[in-house]
C-alpha cells in the first residue's frame, strides 16, 4: 500500500497524518491552530478500525423470549346491562451481548458485557357496560370502568474488560469484572366512564372522562382528571339531502379533549449513582475499588412538586362522500396545546445539579390534515382504479419555557444539541455556526473564510413543513397492483457521518480539492462616524485544500446541516387470488399468491441517500444522522393458503 506521510508545523502545534489507500486513519494528536477567522483544528481520536476487522471480530447480540396472553370475560346481567373484565400480561426477557475482541483499536485488550433485562407488563380492565334504544330514534350506551396498569423492569450487566484470550467471550475470561443493576416499578390506577347518544344516525354526542393516580407523582398530586366531549352531525340525513347521488354522505364533527401523561419513574426523590471520578486527563477511577465502593447524588435534581402533563386539543373537521362513494373527502384543522411538559431544564451549577427535573410552560401545536380518496376507475368487466391520498401540515411553537429558561435541551452533546427554542420552536438544531450582519450576510475575515460566531445557536429544524402520501390500487379479475408513495418535504438534518467523511477526505463534497472559490459574503474594513459597521463585498480567493476541509470546514456543524425532505416509494404490491371456481374441489377456500416490495425507490438531495435515519431513535433526539444503520430494500414473495 502506498502510503504518504506529512508532517504538518503551523501555528502553536504540529499534527502527524498518516493516510492509506483506503483512507482509514491510523494515528493524529490533539493540537490547534488559530487563525485569522477564528478557527481551529479540534481534537479526533485514535480509535478507528477497518471495518471488516468490525465485521469479523465484533459484535452486539440479542436473544428475546416473549410471550403475550389476553383474556376477555363477559357476563349478561340483564338484556341491557354486562359486566366485562379483560386482562392482558406481556412479558419478555432479552438477553444481550456485547463483543470487543483483543486487537480492536481503542480497546486493544478487548472488551465484552451481557446484559438480561426482564420486563413484565400486566393490565386489567373492568367495565359495567349498559346499551338501550329509548326510541326507534334515541339510542343510548355508556360504560364505567377500572382500569389497573403494573410495569416491572429489571436489568442487570456485567462489563468484563482486559481479555485474556482472543475469540473467548465468556466473562470469565476477563481480568476486570464490573456488575450493574437497574430496577422499575410503575403502577397505576384509573377510574373511567363514558356516555354516548345518538339521535336518528344524524346526531351524535359523546361524553368522557378518565382519573388516574400514578405512582411516578408525588403523593400529593398523583391524581389527574381528564374529560372530553365530542359532536357529530350528519347533514345528509336532512330532508333536503334525501336521494342525493352528488352529495349521498355528508358529516360534520367537533371536539374538545384532554388527556393527562405522568411522569418518568424516579424523578420525585433525589437519586444516587455510582461514583466514577476523573480529571480529565488520567482516566476515571472504576467504583468499587481496593474493597470501597462509592456513590455521589445524581447531576439531576428531583422535583417534589411535580405535576402530571396536561394536553388540551380542539379540532374541526368534515367528512364528505360524492357521486355515488366515487369520491371521498376528510379535513381536519387542530389545534393542541401541551402544558406542564416534563424536561430537564438547566440550573444554576451553583445548585450542585446541572438540570432539575421540571414542568416547563407551553407548547402549541397548530395543524391541518386531509384525505382524499376517489375511484377514478370502475367499469364493469371488474377493473378497478382506487386511489388515496393524505396531506398534514403541523406548525410547533413553543410559547413559554419555566421561569428564566428560554431555550431547554433536548438531546445530543455539548455541541451539536437538540433543543426547544421559545423564540426558534420545538426540535431546534443548535451548534457552532458562521457568524452573518444583521441583514443575514456571511462576515468574511481577512483570510476569505467565513468567521464562526462565538457563541452556539440555532442552525435548523428537524420540523418539516409537511407530510403527504398516494396510495394507487388497480385490480381486476383476481389481480391487484398496489403503489404507495411516502413523501415529507422540509425540516433539517444534520449529517454527523458527512463531517467524519469530509475531515479524512471521503466525502464527495471534497473532490473539488485545489480548485479556488471565493465565499459570497462581506467584509468589515471600519466603522463610520456612528459607529456603524462598514462592509465590502468580499473578493479574497481560497484554496480548497486539506487545511480547508480539516480546518476550517470542518469545524462548522452548520455546513453540515442538510435537507431532510425526500419522496419514496414506500411499497409496491403485486397479488393475484385465485378465483374459488378454481378451488371448488380441493381443501382450500381461498388461496393468494403475492410480491411485496419495500423501499425500491427514493429521491432525495441528503448526501447519504435516506434522511429517515436518526442517532437518538424514537422520541424527542430527532435530527441527528450518526452511525445509522442504512435504509434497507426488500422483496418479498408469499402464498396464502384458507381452509
Amino acid at each position: 500500500v502506498n502510503t504518504y506521510n506529512k508532517k504538518l508545523t503551523e501555528g502553536n502545534g504540529q499534527r502527524n497524518f498518516l493516510f492509506g489507500l483506503n483512507f482509514w486513519p491510523i494515528s493524529h494528536d490533539i493540537t490547534k491552530y488559530t487563525t485569522e477567522s477564528g478557527q481551529y483544528y479540534t481534537y479526533h481520536p485514535t480509535a478507528y478500525n477497518n471495518p471488516f476487522w468490525l465485521a469479523e471480530n465484533n459484535g452486539n447480540y440479542s436473544h428475546v423470549n416473549r410471550f403475550i396472553i389476553n383474556q376477555s370475560f363477559t357476563y349478561s346481567l340483564t338484556s341491557n346491562l354486562s359486566i366485562v373484565e379483560r386482562l392482558g400480561i406481556d412479558t419478555y426477557t432479552d438477553m444481550r451481548e456485547d463483543q470487543v475482541n483483543i486487537g480492536t483499536r481503542g480497546t486493544p485488550k478487548g472488551r465484552m458485557y451481557t446484559s438480561t433485562i426482564r420486563n413484565s407488563q400486566i393490565n386489567n380492565d373492568v367495565m359495567l357496560m349498559y346499551n338501550k334504544d329509548f326510541s326507534r330514534d334515541i339510542s343510548f350506551n355508556a360504560l364505567l370502568g377500572n382500569n389497573i396498569n403494573s410495569r416491572l423492569t429489571k436489568q442487570d450487566l456485567l462489563v468484563g474488560t482486559d481479555l485474556n484470550i482472543p475469540d473467548f467471550f465468556d466473562i470469565s475470561n476477563s481480568s476486570t469484572v464490573q456488575g450493574y443493576e437497574f430496577d422499575s416499578q410503575i403502577r397505576s390506577y384509573s377510574v373511567f366512564a363514558q356516555a354516548n347518544v345518538e339521535y336518528k344516525g344524524m346526531l351524535f354526542l359523546n361524553l368522557s372522562g378518565r382519573n388516574d393516580w400514578s405512582s411516578t407523582l408525588p403523593k400529593d398530586n398523583q391524581s389527574f382528571f381528564y374529560p372530553s366531549v365530542a359532536a357529530g352531525f350528519v347533514f345528509t340525513e336532512l330532508p333536503f339531502f334525501s336521494g342525493s347521488k352528488t352529495l349521498p354522505y355528508g358529516k360534520l364533527r367537533a371536539s374538545w379533549a384532554q388527556a393527562g401523561n405522568t411522569a418518568p419513574a424516579y424523578n420525585t426523590q433525589q437519586t444516587f449513582t455510582r461514583s466514577n471520578p476523573g480529571d480529565g486527563t488520567r482516566g476515571n477511577i472504576n467504583v468499587p475499588t481496593q474493597g470501597q465502593n462509592a456513590f455521589e447524588l445524581s447531576n439531576v435534581q428531583a422535583n417534589s412538586t411535580l405535576r402530571n402533563e396536561l394536553i388540551t386539543e380542539i379540532e374541526l373537521g368534515g367528512d364528505f362522500r360524492f357521486f355515488g362513494d366515487r369520491l371521498g373527502l376528510d379535513v381536519a384543522v387542530y389545534n393542541k396545546v401541551s402544558n406542564d411538559q416534563i424536561l430537564d431544564a438547566p440550573v444554576a451549577p451553583s445548585t450542585g445539579f446541572v438540570t432539575k427535573v421540571v414542568n416547563v410552560g407551553k407548547v402549541v401545536n397548530k395543524g391541518f390534515e386531509l384525505s382524499l380518496t376517489a375511484t377514478p376507475i370502475k367499469a364493469a368487466n371488474g377493473l378497478r382504479w382506487d386511489m388515496q391520498l393524505n396531506y398534514a401540515k403541523n406548525k410547533t411553537t413553543v410559547e413559554e419555557l419555566t421561569p428564566g429558561v428560554e431555550s431547554i435541551f433536548l438531546y445530543g452533546f455539548t455541541s451539536p444539541q437538540i433543543r426547544a427554542d421559545v423564540a426558534n420552536g420545538y426540535g431546534v438544531i443548535w451548534g457552532d455556526r458562521l457568524q452573518r450582519t444583521e441583514d443575514g450576510r456571511l462576515l468574511i475575515g481577512n483570510d476569505g473564510l467565513p468567521i464562526t460566531a462565538s457563541d452556539l445557536g440555532s442552525i435548523g429544524n428537524v420540523q418539516p413543513n409537511w407530510t403527504g402520501g398516494l396510495r394507487n390500487t388497480l385490480s381486476w379479475k383476481g389481480i391487484e397492483v398496489s403503489a404507495l408513495f411516502d413523501v415529507r418535504m422540509g425540516g433539517d438534518i444534520l449529517n454527523q457521518d458527512l463531517y467524519y467523511s469530509t475531515f479524512y477526505g471521503t466525502a464527495a463534497v471534497t473532490g473539488d480539492r485545489g480548485e479556488v472559490t471565493v465565499w459570497d459574503g462581506v467584509r468589515q474594513t471600519g466603522v463610520d462616524g456612528e459607529n456603524k459597521p462598514i462592509y465590502v463585498k468580499n473578493d479574497i480567493p481560497v484554496i480548497k485544500d486539506q487545511t480547508y476541509y480539516q480546518n476550517f470546514y470542518s469545524s462548522n456543524t452548520e455546513l453540515f446541516v442538510e435537507d431532510a425532505s425526500f419522496v419514496k416509494l414506500r411499497e409496491l404490491r403485486i397479488s393475484y387470488t385465485v378465483p374459488s371456481t378454481l378451488l371448488s374441489k380441493t381443501p382450500f377456500t381461498a388461496i393468494n399468491v403475492s410480491a411485496i416490495g419495500r423501499n425500491l425507490y427514493i429521491n432525495s438531495n441528503f448526501s447519504y441517500w435516506d434522511p429517515e435515519g436518526s442517532l437518538g431513535g424514537n422520541g424527542n433526539g430527532q435530527g441527528f444522522y450518526h452511525g445509522v444503520t442504512p435504509g434497507t430494500r426488500s422483496i418479498t414473495f408469499g402464498v396464502n393458503f384458507t381452509f
